[in-house]
């Protein structure tokens, strides 16, 4: 169905609160949507990583978001869903590989109250073609039933079984994108970050971001972001390029202050403070996701214009056997992301392949985060990154498992030595050692 008609629960959150804000006549990109009824029709209760839609040849890529490999079989979906793709993206283009899409999930347990599901599923990027969009229908199915999504759901919501609607939309050829907080009472303060080109490396966590707060009187601080590459579309793919030296900040103060604006109105439409993806194309802005915020961000203690942005106290939490950290070692210092405080051993972690040495009570310490490391916050104390925002994927599920979690600390991995006691103060923005 088109976008502007999608409900909740028959379209999922994701695509039912976007519906919301394209029927009041915000810049939503143009698209559809595959309902929920096509995943019981085509999935049911099997299981998506073998014989998945008849054809048990497909090979999901389940902790690779935004990639689906050129020669993917789309599966045996039903005829009449394919012609319903090809239909719509023919209204879209004129012709059915006439435009880029990106394809997103849209579950009924995400983008709701009580659970946003930051990038526990996937979304696919710079897709062409009806094959190509059906081959992403079905990783985006797939993508619900991920070590990683299970893992949240085991957390947040314990014995839900939810389905999944699939949105796609025009893809978005973005100049700068980002998120944005709209805030709420009594502080109503605001946070935007932004990255140049498109947002997914800002989403999960591989690069520290341009950042802005706000409140009633604009903006009142400000920083510039550690980011090193861009993302753009090249072709049918993503590809990265490098960024010499970022030296100025990727959006400007007054599209800062329309795209602030342009936030309250959506909190209002959705009656409840939003956290926004969007994205700015020849200086004007569209927005990707719009859901309610499921975790506060840490309420600032300190001068608005510092550097830091050190945040209101929490209880401490220790693993076992953790002794308290040296104090004689200079504190080492990044962005309080998820309040709290936890003492433990230091868990230096490369990859994927590390993930079975960290044990409960370690502190987790890494370069960055993707949500295929989900798992691991269900196990350790705390989390410190060299790189990473304060509205990464990676900092809402800290806040939502009440995480302690401290963001773009230079040096981390190698400032700390594996198994070393140390005290994470996700309040301040320290790590003492």
């Amino acid at each position: 169905m088109a976008l502007p008609d999608a409900g909740s629960p028959a379209c999922g959150g994701k695509a039912a609160a976007l519906a919301l804000l394209a029927r009041a006549d915000v810049p939503v990109p143009d698209g559809f949507v595959v309902p929920v009824r096509e995943y019981w029709r085509h999935v049911g209760d099997s299981d998506l990583a073998g014989s998945a839609c008849g054809n048990a040849e497909i090979d999901v890529p389940l902790d690779q978001p935004g990639r689906v490999p050129a020669q993917r079989p789309a599966g045996r979906l039903a005829p009449d869903l394919l012609a319903a793709i090809e239909a719509g993206l023919t209204r879209m283009f004129g012709v059915p590989d006439g435009g880029h899409v990106a394809v997103r999930s849209s579950a009924t347990s995400e983008d709701t109250a009580g659970a946003s599901a930051a990038g526990q599923h996937d979304t696919v990027l710079a897709v062409r073609g009806t094959q190509a969009v059906a081959a992403a229908v079905i990783h985006c199915w797939a993508s619900l039933r991920s070590d990683r999504a299970r893992a949240y759901r085991d957390a947040i919501s314990p014995g839900e079984a939810p389905a999944m609607a699939v949105l796609v939309q025009r893809f978005i050829d973005a100049d700068a994108s980002g998120v944005l907080f709209t805030g709420a009472p009594p502080t109503r303060r605001r946070v935007i970050e932004a990255t140049p080109g498109i947002g997914d490396g800002l989403v999960g966590g591989q690069c520290t971001p341009d950042s802005w707060t706000l409140d009633d009187t604009g903006v009142v601080a400000r920083r510039l972001g550690a980011i090193t590459q861009r993302r753009d579309r090249h072709g049918d793919g993503i590809a990265r390029s490098v960024i010499e030296s970022h030296t100025q900040q990727c959006v400007t103060d007054g599209q800062v202050a329309t795209l602030d604006e342009l936030g309250r109105r959506i909190a209002d439409i959705l009656r409840a403070p939003a956290d926004v993806e969007w994205a700015l194309a020849g200086g004007r802005f569209h927005i990707l996701q719009a859901r309610p915020i499921t975790a506060a961000l840490p309420q600032a203690r300190t001068a608005p214009d510092a550097d830091r942005d050190p945040h209101t106290q929490a209880g401490e939490a220790q693993g076992p056997g953790a002794g308290a950290a040296s104090p004689t070692a200079t504190p080492l210092h990044g962005i309080p992301a998820s309040p709290g405080r936890a003492t433990g051993p230091a868990r230096i972690i490369r990859g994927p392949g590390d993930f079975a040495r960290v044990r409960p009570g370690d502190i987790l310490v890494c370069r960055t985060t993707d949500p295929a490391w989900t798992p691991l916050f269900r196990v350790a104390a705390g989390v410190a990154t060299e790189v990473g925002g304060l509205l990464s994927h990676a900092a809402i599920v800290a806040r939502e498992l009440r995480l302690p979690a401290v963001l773009a600390v230079p040096g981390v991995t190698t400032e700390l030595r594996d198994g070393a006691v140390v005290t994470l103060d996700a309040d301040a923005g320290t790590i003492l050692r």
